[in-house]
């Protein structure tokens, strides 16, 4: 990740709390192999306004849980979302799963992203909370 700072929003626990349902969504449909997207958008002065605009603007209340002012600057907003293809966790990749984990030990999360949705899920979540909070 960047600069640590850099990634500081407003409403963290709100931010935190969309991903954890998203994530627990995409589990209870069986997906995996999802990423998050971030986009740090920084503004100066005299580039503002027309954001500014938007954010006023009646198109803004569908994209509202996407959008999050940083806190390192008073032009800087960080725009996230989930993405990649989705996969489903379906008997391939469950022996694809079984075949990577046989003989390897780990002590923490496998780093791997062929595990099952609820472990995606889980590593998702822990990973966001570690980088985010």
């Amino acid at each position: 990740m960047e600069d640590e700072k850099d990634f500081k929003i407003e409403n963290i626990e709100r931010f935190l709390l969309i991903c954890e349902r998203d994530a627990k969504f995409l589990e209870d449909f069986s997906f995996m192999d999802y990423s998050l997207f971030v986009v740090k958008i920084k503004f100066d002065e005299n580039s503002i306004a027309w954001f500014e605009s938007f954010l006023n603007s009646p198109d803004y209340k569908n994209y509202k849980q996407y959008i999050y002012k940083a806190i390192d600057s008073p032009y800087s907003y960080n725009i996230f979302c989930i993405i990649d293809y989705l996969q489903i966790f379906d008997l391939t990749k469950s022996l694809e799963n079984r075949y990577k984990m046989f003989g390897n030990t780990y002590d923490e999360i496998p780093p791997m992203s062929c595990v099952p949705p609820n472990m995606y899920s889980f590593r998702f979540v822990w990973f966001l909370n570690k980088n985010f909070k």
